[in-house]
This record gives C-alpha cells, sequence and structure tokens, in this order.
C-alpha cells in the first residue's frame, strides 16, 4: 500500500451473527456480539477509477483488513468513466 493513502472514513458498526464470515483478509476471528470500528482509506485517483483500503479492528487492535479498486461507470455504456472533477477534486484534496 502507499505512504500517500489517507483516512477519509471511519464508522462504528455492531458485529452481526452473519458478518463474521465475509470475504476479507481476517487476522484473527471476530466473534459476536460486539463492535467494529472501519476504517477507509484512498489513494490518487486515476483516470476512472480510486484505490481504496480499508481496516477493520476492535480496541485499536486490527481484525482484518484489505483493498478495493472503485470504477466510476458510465452507466449507459456500460463502461468506465472519467471520474467527475468535483469528485477528483475530493479525493486529490484528501490524500494531501
Amino acid at each position: 500500500m502507499s505512504e500517500r493513502r489517507k483516512l477519509v472514513h471511519t464508522e462504528r458498526l455492531a458485529i452481526r451473527w452473519g458478518d463474521m464470515d465475509a470475504s476479507c483478509n481476517f487476522r484473527r476471528p471476530i466473534n459476536y456480539p460486539g463492535t467494529l470500528e472501519v476504517k477507509v482509506f484512498v489513494d490518487a485517483p486515476g483516470g476512472s477509477s480510486v484505490p481504496t483500503f480499508y481496516e477493520l479492528s476492535i480496541e485499536g487492535e486490527i481484525y482484518a483488513d484489505g483493498a478495493a479498486t472503485v470504477v466510476f461507470i458510465d452507466m449507459q455504456q456500460q463502461k468506465p468513466a472519467r471520474i467527475p472533477e468535483a469528485i477528483r477534486g475530493l479525493l486529490t484534496e484528501a490524500i494531501q
């Protein structure tokens, strides 16, 4: 993961029974009940995509992590679309 990635969002979620076996990189078991803190990071946007990374932690200990590339799509043409300038500006500002 790039050193340029920046934290852009944190959410706290109650653990649900069905969440315990979702697909991601588990470092240790997530047990019910409990509360997860989910952190979402972004890196520099490309033309039509932005790399995202996430960490799931409980009381500061990382239990799982992962990454995904979000691709902007032109829904009518069903093809990748350039990231709108307003969103690109926010993403670029977030990693500064």
